[in-house]
């Protein structure tokens, strides 16, 4: 007996359900585990602060945070908004490959969506790129649509609202620009034959210009000030094929050898994968999705390697990247079936190794430790000194969210710990506290009347820690109580 239309329409209504239904546990699972992040912690001071904290580069995700906090203020109600983007990654990723390439592959992708640790870990974050990621997906869809038709789009077509959601994912990350790169090559591509419809999209993309122009702009100036220059890796062929393992199973650090080159096959299979996609039997839409996975994070690269490197700023591709992961599974799998199915099975475990690292090692900055150590132990007369490679003013603010006593903090002059210097206009100080990213080299060294280590950043350095000392003055032989 055939089965219905309606009865197709609703078996694939319920294999979205339960990947969404999966994803939601995965989201939420040990989501107030970890302390929050600095750059957390900055998101959270800049909605509180508006309208006198406004950033002009990224103005969408806090003016939507500073409503959210309005329900509540606590870990897991503040990370629950990117949860929210994030379920609604998983529900584009799966309408835009199903779309493309069938139904398979659509349910594969948002499967392979849902257990990426990497974007799990945006999904419990309270961050932007959850939400932009979301917001590029879903221009892509609209734009996926206009391209699939015979003639050129009118405006009524919904080339008004690729527009409107371009323009919200660059209000919400301006790293996602070089996506609107891979966007003109493919109109260019599509349509270059008729010059009416070529006058539209270039009106478009005069639209979107000129609407996030001011963005641009903070942008710029922020990158060209010298003091935001940092020492990035040269982009080598090897860090490009090695994107891939990063964005499926996870960037930690590997624990051997043996292991590292088990994951370069792996990240190589993958590679054949995509391959088997992009000259698979898809049509025109295997050719837009490799487009959007591989140009923007080559061209990120170009601007800036910096971009390339960190993987949160090249999280947008991560879905295009999965779907062609998804579409050569799909492939193999029509092709022989026992090879897809082998490949499936080796995918699953390499991810599934990669889960169980996430939710098992702490990665994040562990300032609630730090603080509540403080607090615990906190007595008249004590302040807080911080030397660490951050904006330390602004992570100064931050650290109110987990002490809002009267307790001061200063940031030092030598971020390295290496000299200790009293703040102008501090008087009656009794006990040191120093927070160093860094084990301090103070010559000659100071007996600690307390010290003990805490979880720094874990992602891609191992053993790497903050220091949480106490000092007595007298350890330093000088008299402070008085301000120098």
């Amino acid at each position: 007996m055939a089965i219905s239309d309606r009865s197709l329409r609703r078996f694939d209504r319920l294999g979205l359900v339960l990947i969404l239904g999966i994803a939601l546990s995965l989201f939420l699972y040990r989501l107030g585990h970890e302390s929050l992040w600095i750059d957390e912690l900055y998101s959270i001071w800049d909605a509180q602060g508006l309208p006198q904290t406004f950033d002009p580069e990224r103005p969408l995700y806090y003016l939507l945070l500073r409503v959210w906090l309005i329900g509540g203020k606590s870990e897991v109600w503040l990370r629950s908004f990117s949860v929210l983007a994030g379920l609604l990654t998983v529900f584009l990723s799966y309408h835009l490959a199903k779309d493309a390439m069938g139904i398979a592959v659509g349910r594969v992708a948002a499967m392979g969506l849902t257990l990426s640790p990497l974007f799990i870990n945006s999904t419990q974050m309270v961050r932007m790129y959850a939400l932009s990621t979301g917001l590029c997906l879903a221009g892509s869809w609209v734009m996926l649509k206009l391209l699939q038709q015979p003639n050129p789009p009118p405006w009524r077509s919904g080339l008004w609202l690729w527009m409107v959601l371009r323009v919200l994912m660059l209000l919400t990350t301006p790293t996602t620009s070089t996506i609107l790169v891979a966007d003109l090559i493919l109109v260019l591509w599509r349509f270059g034959h008729s010059p009416r419809s070529l006058l539209r999209w270039a009106i478009a993309f005069g639209v979107i210009g000129l609407a996030v122009l001011p963005s641009f702009w903070a942008t710029w100036e922020g990158r060209a000030n010298p003091e935001t220059i940092t020492a990035v890796e040269t982009i080598s062929p090897s860090l490009i094929l090695g994107k891939l393992r990063k964005f499926t199973v996870f960037p930690f650090p590997m624990p051997s050898p043996v292991i590292a080159w088990l994951y370069k096959g792996f990240t190589l299979s993958l590679w054949g994968l995509i391959t088997v996609a992009v000259l698979g039997r898809q049509g025109q839409s295997r050719v837009y999705l490799a487009v959007w996975a591989l140009l923007p994070p080559l061209c990120s690269g170009l601007l800036s390697p910096g971009l390339f490197t960190t993987d949160r700023y090249v999280l947008f591709t991560l879905p295009y990247t999965l779907i062609l992961v998804a579409a050569g599974l799909v492939e193999l799998g029509r092709r022989q079936r026992w090879l897809g199915v082998s490949a499936a099975l080796i995918y699953l475990l390499a991810v599934g190794s990669g889960l169980q690292r996430y939710y098992r090692v702490q990665d994040r900055q562990d300032w609630r430790g730090m603080m509540m150590t403080i607090q615990a132990q906190q007595q008249p007369g004590d302040i807080v000194l911080i030397g660490a490679e951050h904006n330390l003013e602004k992570a100064i603010a931050a650290l109110t969210y987990y002490h809002q006593d009267s307790l001061p903090f200063y940031g030092l002059s030598q971020r390295d710990c290496s000299e200790i210097e009293l703040p102008q206009n501090t008087i009656n100080v009794q006990r040191i506290w120093l927070i160093c990213d860094q084990q301090p080299t103070l010559t000659p060294e100071p007996k600690y009347s307390f010290k003990q280590k805490f979880v720094n950043w874990g992602f891609y350095k191992e053993k790497s820690y903050f220091w949480l000392l106490r000092i007595e003055p007298e350890e330093l032989g000088r008299d402070w109580d008085e301000s120098p």
